[in-house]
């Protein structure tokens, strides 16, 4: 049952960012300025707190990505994610 949840939380997830791509995209200026009122902030909340999850603990590991066997060091993917996507130029 959870690989069906994980599928449905997943498929709902892409489903949004490719309905947020096509008006990007598709809609005329007002329409695109009342997107970017709304949905900047949201998208900008949810990049902080999946940032914040993926904080430095103690020992300068990534909290989420690191476990009892799994010793990850910061940055992580998703801070490496994170920096290649808003700050360089790629």
């Amino acid at each position: 049952m959870d690989e069906v949840l994980t599928a449905a939380l997943r498929d709902a997830v892409f489903d949004r960012l490719d309905y947020l791509d096509r008006l990007a995209g598709e809609s005329d200026q007002h329409s695109k300025a009342a997107l970017a009122d709304t949905e900047i902030v949201r998208l900008t909340y949810a990049f902080r707190a999946l940032l914040t999850e993926h904080s430095t603990d103690e020992r300068g590991r990534c909290k989420q990505c690191s476990g009892w066997l799994r010793l990850r060091r910061h940055p992580c993917s998703v801070w490496n994610i994170a920096h290649r996507h808003l700050l360089t130029a790629s």
